[in-house]
């Protein structure tokens, strides 16, 4: 028993670090400039900072942690559609988003105001922003694969943003069931276990379009160190 708390503790502390990843790929490769990016990298930076305060107790309080997460998991949905609306390069999608964003918001404001957010209020609303936010990833991924004016190949740097949050997001389903909706049949370490080793899985995706993107008008090293062996053979036989 002994045994698996360890590795509980180390796969949720090596979690917690994976969040910030991405962050540290931009810096060492300076692509914080890159909007798109950045959008993700102060997501997944701010998702680690409260994992953090969780994995460390650093805060014992339970009463600042029960509202510490309440928080995290009812603004987690907007907050990634925000920065989903503000990223998206396509028209039709972002138009939708356009509406539906302050919609939500509304509400879900309302909707806390009238109930005063109780234990079946929280559950409607995370699990409407979670299927929102699935419903969003998919029509994403859709038009930029299927759609008639492909913005971004399969294999894109974007794109693999795009399937790390549906991957993360899909995960979501299994722990927001688990957690909400039957309560009774949940463990609450293994629970997180899904939940951290997800975050891993995610995080690595990610980082695989963090590595690949070069920003553009950046020439590639293999071109400028073949120039100088033309511009030799020119001169040698000229």
């Amino acid at each position: 028993m002994n045994n698996t708390l360890y590795i509980y503790q180390f796969i949720g502390w090596l979690a917690a670090i994976a969040f910030f990843v991405p962050l540290s790929i931009a810096l060492y490769r300076k692509q914080i400039r890159n909007t798109f990016f950045t959008s993700f990298i102060i997501y997944w930076t701010w998702a680690g900072l409260v994992n953090i305060i969780f994995i460390s107790g650093i805060v014992t309080n339970r009463q600042i942690l029960f509202v510490v997460e309440r928080t995290y998991n009812l603004i987690d949905a907007p907050v990634l559609l925000c920065l989903l609306f503000f990223a998206l390069p396509l028209p039709v999608v972002k138009q939708k988003l356009r509406w539906f964003i302050p919609a939500y918001l509304v509400a879900e404001v309302i909707f806390i105001f009238i109930t005063g957010l109780s234990g079946t209020a929280e559950i409607i609303l995370v699990g409407a922003g979670i299927f929102a936010v699935l419903s969003c990833i998919i029509a994403i991924i859709s038009f930029n694969l299927w759609g008639t004016k492909k913005i971004q190949s399969p294999g894109s740097p974007q794109m693999f943003i795009y399937y790390a949050l549906l991957f993360e997001y899909g995960v979501s389903v299994i722990t927001f069931l688990f957690n909400y909706i039957f309560p009774e049949r949940n463990n609450t370490g293994d629970s997180f276990f899904i939940f951290h080793i997800a975050t891993i899985i995610t995080i690595s995706i990610a980082s695989y379009g963090f590595i690949t993107y070069s920003p553009k008008g950046k020439t590639p090293q293999r071109q400028k160190l073949s120039k100088p062996k033309e511009r030799e053979v020119e001169i040698r036989y000229l």
